[in-house]
């Protein structure tokens, strides 16, 4: 059996604020995103890995986890995840 794929937020993520806007900063990438709230609670909670499983549960309860695999890997905030180590 393999292991579960593994993901948290990339290290080189930072949340700011820039007067009442969440903002998520990727330096890898240099990428700059405007966020929500509730966007900036889920990247807090994935500072330890996690299973896509463990993910979906969080954010999309009852959706496939595959949709949960295509949103990290299409998210609009370039390089907030890594997957085993890598970013991604």
């Amino acid at each position: 059996m393999h292991a579960a794929e593994r993901f948290r937020r990339s290290r080189g993520v930072v949340i700011y604020w820039n007067e009442a806007q969440a903002v998520c900063f990727s330096w890898p990438s240099a990428h700059r995103v405007p966020i929500s709230s509730a966007t900036v609670r889920f990247l807090q909670d994935l500072s330890h890995w996690q299973s896509a499983e463990d993910i979906r549960d969080t954010i999309a309860p009852g959706n496939s986890v595959d949709e949960v695999r295509e949103t990290i890997g299409s998210t609009t905030c370039a390089v907030i995840f890594a997957r085993d180590g890598k970013l991604w």
